[in-house]
């Protein structure tokens, strides 16, 4: 199983998974790093993805923008924090929602570029 990304125009439109069919109630867990230059993560981009898991997650210095529900409910519970690029500015609403789902992140600084915080962006962190 394989998990490509799909970008165009320097915005992250979506994860796909691919070469083996997806199988209901099983779990594929990756390794994401989003590229030097993207600066846009798109709505919903990898929370639409079915049966994806990530495991471990690297943002370029480049990103400015994270879309609505963009890593909702798609974060491992072995990932303990996420760093955030400093000149980011948006963080849309449910962007890393974990939808009431226990997760053990306990660092996540939000720098103070962000003008743009949404609404249950950060559910369930623990702390």
């Amino acid at each position: 199983m394989e998990c490509k990304l799909v970008i165009k125009d320097a915005r992250l439109e979506r994860a796909i998974l691919l070469d083996d069919p997806v199988r209901p109630n099983r779990l594929y867990g990756f390794k994401i790093e989003v590229p030097e230059g993207v600066t846009e993560i798109a709505d919903d981009a990898f929370h639409s993805v079915p049966n994806l898991r990530i495991e471990a997650l690297k943002l370029p210095k480049t990103l400015r923008r994270i879309g609505h529900r963009a890593f909702k409910k798609v974060l491992d519970s072995s990932i303990r924090s996420i760093s955030l690029p400093s000149k980011l500015e948006f963080i849309g609403d449910e962007a890393f929602d974990s939808d009431g789902i226990f997760n053990k992140i306990k660092n996540i600084k939000v720098p103070n570029s962000v003008k743009y915080l949404g609404d249950r962006a950060l559910r369930g962190m623990e702390s």
